[in-house]
């Protein structure tokens, strides 16, 4: 997911604001969940009409930290013919910019506290991805959130901790199927990399059934083919004749 950021969010991030607590939390969630924040290629000339030369300086050094919106869309014409909104001076022309990368789809939303901005984007009919501060931090938290499920002799584990089954006859139609050194060095890979998954163990203490599953986002399925958004991939799935049914 891409969000675009507002000068004026760039600049509370980077500075503290009476918004705090809810930058605090919009910050958590785009870091944990690899949500990039970008900036429109127009706040640079927004901040450098900041005649404060120490805070102009500050800005640009900060605005390094977060990628640029590439190939901005440029929707100023269909704006104006369509729905009279002009960029006549230097601010308006920002404010569409963010707008329009929007209404182009070139990134999910926008977080601005620009009361014009949100009046703009209700005309445009994009006002539901055009969000303040809190409500972008509510919205990502519904989204990300993770609901604790408890499931009778279901196990998450790293793969790490499974290692002692490896060798076990489980395994064996794997082997077959994948070559014994390819498959034991995949399983051995996904340990190394901090891979978790879930499994049942049966009666007796043995691998009943396994799950290595994997987060993705945007994962391409083939040359031709993607998913678009955040996707659960089961890399490895197996239950065993002794625990069926």
């Amino acid at each position: 997911m891409r969000i675009l950021i507002d000068t004026n969010i760039f600049i509370h991030l980077e500075e503290g604001s009476s918004l705090e607590s809810k930058l605090a939390e919009l910050d958590k969630v785009h870091r944990e969940n690899n949500i990039q924040l970008l900036t429109h290629p127009l706040v640079l000339d927004d901040i450098n009409r900041d005649r404060n030369e120490e805070r102009r300086e500050r800005s640009l050094s900060r605005l390094q930290r977060y990628p640029t919106l590439e190939s901005p869309p440029d929707c100023s014409t269909e704006f104006s013919a369509q729905y009279g909104i002009d960029d006549k001076t230097p601010n308006e022309k920002v404010d569409n910019s963010l707008l329009g990368a929007v209404y182009a789809d070139a990134v999910s939303f926008l977080v601005t506290e620009d009361a014009g901005i949100h009046r703009k984007a209700k005309r445009l009919g994009i006002d539901e991805r055009v969000f303040d501060v809190a409500e972008a931090a509510a919205y990502l938290q519904r989204l990300y959130s993770v609901e604790p499920i408890v499931l009778p002799n279901i196990h998450e584990v790293y793969v790490h901790e499974l290692k002692a089954h490896l060798d076990s006859s489980f395994f064996d139609t794997l082997r077959e199927d994948y070559g014994e050194a390819v498959f034991n060095e995949w399983f051995i890979k996904t340990a190394r990399d901090g891979r978790k998954a879930w499994y049942a163990p049966a009666d007796d203490g043995s691998m009943g059934a396994i799950c290595i599953f994997k987060d993705e986002q945007d994962e391409h399925i083939t040359a031709d083919m993607r998913l678009s958004g955040k996707i659960l991939k089961l890399c490895c799935f197996k239950v065993g004749d002794n625990v069926r049914g």
